[in-house]
């Protein structure tokens, strides 16, 4: 019995040394080596791939944003432009005028600017939902976006406010002279004042400024931001062909219509750091 087994060790000990057996597992090692080596360079051209499209994906969102974005500056500095920078304007002058007068005449004609205004339209909701699609912008852009929205909804409340006291103080059979005191604000003899009209104007004229500066705040910041993501995209696939959109209101045709961004310093040092 021990012959038999050592004869059979013999023999299997024989093949695993063989030339035809160690050839065969030379092949199956290289075999196998290849398929992982043959692996690992699929699976980093699908990832050089996936990454590649996840740049232009971003980048392309940044534009539309941008876009989005320089047509809501544009809807509202026509808006300012056109009517409310005139508007404020006008009334304050008047005031002022009239102001003058008050005590000196008994007879005081007033120009009662009672012109309506239509709320502006735009569409920023698609900003949401391409920022939500996938883009990674700095906390500011976003809070930027975010209170353009507070400010298009008080804009646009102030804008029915005024509407409906024009349209009452149409109506109303009250005095001229009264009248007067009611739409500039003035103190009543019982030195009580209705300031409703005024703080309309007031109102109309800041949150139209925050509607033109937040946004163009948030353009500032994604061309910043699309800059250094376009730079990586260059520095991990070489000299790719891709434009951004750039912005700028340095030639503007009538430049003091721009609110003055000094009046948003506050806003701006709480996100210096991140800037």
């Amino acid at each position: 019995m021990l012959e038999f087994l050592t004869d059979w060790s013999v023999i299997i000990y024989s093949i695993f040394v063989s030339e035809y057996f160690l050839s065969g597992v030379n092949a199956l090692v290289a075999t196998g080596a290849g398929a992982i080596a043959g692996g690992l360079v699929v699976h980093r051209r699908a990832e050089r791939d996936r990454l590649h499209r996840e740049y232009i994906r971003e980048l392309e969102a940044l534009n539309v944003i941008t876009a989005l974005l320089f047509d809501i500056v544009s809807t509202y500095i026509s808006l300012k432009n056109q009517h409310v920078a005139g508007i404020c304007e006008r009334y304050y002058k008047n005031r002022a005028t009239v102001e003058q007068k008050l005590g000196r005449s008994k007879e005081i004609e007033v120009d009662f600017e009672l012109t309506r205004l239509e709320k502006p339209f735009s569409n920023p909701e698609k900003i949401i939902n391409i920022i939500i699609d996938g883009t990674k912008i700095s906390d500011r852009t976003l809070s930027a976006i975010s209170t353009f929205f507070r400010c298009k909804l008080s804009l646009d409340n102030t804008i029915d406010r005024r509407n409906i006291w024009i349209e009452e103080f149409r109506k109303s059979n009250d005095h001229d002279s009264f009248k007067c005191f009611r739409y500039f604000g003035f103190p009543y003899e019982n030195n009580s004042v209705d300031n409703e009209f005024r703080d309309c104007i007031d109102a109309l004229g800041a949150s139209t400024d925050d509607c033109i500066a937040f946004p163009m705040i948030a353009i500032n910041d994604l061309g910043k931001y699309g800059d250094d993501l376009l730079r990586k995209f260059k520095g991990s696939f070489g000299d790719v062909d891709f434009k951004l959109k750039k912005i700028s209101f340095e030639n503007i045709e009538n430049p003091e219509i721009l609110p003055s961004m000094t009046d948003y310093e506050d806003w701006l040092k709480a996100f210096k750091s991140s800037s």
